[in-house]
């Protein structure tokens, strides 16, 4: 909200100094919808990723894995338990994200509609949660953390790439970010890309769950 607002007087502020009269259009909150939903979906995302690709790949390395492997505790009860963890902590960043984001866009920029920007903020979280089921799926294929985090930046590429094809990209996971948006503008989402990523988020974790018990053997 604070590059929405003062972005067009600091960029006035520079073009004076050269000499030179830019105008740009009145700043809205529909200015902090589209920063909000970049922002997120692309240096948020790279950090989360980055976070995520420990996950079973940094206990392959110290080898705790193998540790808890000998002990009473099941793959599916370690699997949950990771995502669980990750889930919490990415939906207590969003929470905090989107509050202070709606408490200044309020105070900036008087009444927008919350509603509409309460449900493009959960189609955020939804594709952070999604993105981090990727990343804890490969962390688990991979044998270091290395590995693991070559692997989900470039699922997330291949993604990115998909969702260019015309017809089938609309259910490539990274759609979700534009789905985000609409949602925030009040048009109907299109949600191709929240039953994309569930689908490919299952076959990697199917995948894992393969490659750890291979692993254990």
């Amino acid at each position: 909200p604070l590059t929405a607002r003062y972005m067009p007087e600091l960029i006035a502020l520079v073009g004076a100094d050269q000499g030179m009269q830019i105008t740009l259009p009145e700043p809205s909150w529909r200015d902090v919808v589209v920063q909000f939903v970049k922002n997120l979906s692309q240096i948020g995302l790279l950090v989360l990723i980055f976070l995520n690709m420990g996950g079973f790949a940094r206990e392959k390395e110290r080898g705790t894995l193998a540790f808890l492997m000998v002990k009473p505790a099941p793959l599916g009860t370690q699997m949950i338990a990771k995502i669980g963890a990750v889930w919490l902590r990415d939906l207590l960043a969003m929470a905090l994200a989107t509050g202070l984001t709606m408490f200044y866009t309020g105070l900036f920029f008087g009444d927008y509609p919350m509603a509409d920007f309460l449900a493009c903020a959960a189609l955020i979280l939804f594709y952070f949660w999604l993105m981090a089921l990727v990343g804890i799926a490969l962390s688990a294929i991979a044998q270091t953390v290395t590995m693991s985090g070559v692997l989900t930046l470039s699922v997330w590429i291949a993604m990115m790439i998909f969702q260019l094809l015309p017809g089938i990209g609309a259910w490539s996971l990274t759609g979700l970010a534009g789905a985000a948006s609409e949602a925030a503008l009040g048009i109907a989402p299109d949600l191709s890309a929240l039953w994309g990523g569930l689908l490919l988020s299952g076959i990697l974790l199917l995948l894992a769950n393969r490659a750890l018990r291979r692993w254990e053997a």
